[in-house]
């Protein structure tokens, strides 16, 4: 009996593998660009990472460019990591995997920070944001297993 059981238990395991294995994975990408979207605009408009609040433009950058919101001079980079469709976006929504991002080349001095520039990474997601993109995931996911929808 116990044999029978664990046998069954161990077939299922490798169906629902299987079946996860062969997900099209792009539609639940493309439905997860709001939350993503709307946490990386709140790291622009709260001006803060995962460690704190961002720290205030130079005096320098003020006297080249007065005064402005931080990280926000045209607002390119921002409409790029929240916008899709957006001047130098990254979007890549793919069957196992996505990546958003911006291919600006002074994102990197912006998100890392070097010796002179102070990091203010705004590609992170708090944590409400998170609990709702992997709830999405988890849904989609769950979705596939019981009801054998490749879809999502």
């Amino acid at each position: 009996m116990i044999d029978i059981l664990a046998e069954n238990i161990s077939d299922e395991l490798s169906r629902v593998a299987q079946s996860l294995e062969s997900f099209d994975f792009s539609p639940v990408w493309n439905e997860m660009l709001d939350p993503l979207h709307e946490g990386f605009s709140s790291n622009f408009d709260q001006t803060r990472g995962p460690d704190g609040i961002w720290p205030p433009h130079a005096p320098y950058t003020i006297l080249l460019h007065g005064p402005h919101p931080l990280l926000i001079l045209t607002g390119a980079m921002k409409r790029s990591v929240t916008q899709s469709g957006s001047e130098g976006r990254i979007e890549e929504l793919m069957r196992n995997e996505a990546k958003i991002g911006t291919s600006f080349f002074y994102a990197p001095y912006q998100q890392f920070g070097t010796r002179k520039i102070p990091a203010r990474p705004f590609l992170w997601l708090e944590g409400s944001y998170v609990e709702r993109l992997t709830n999405q995931l988890a849904d989609a996911m769950m979705a596939r297993v019981f009801n054998g929808n490749g879809t999502g």
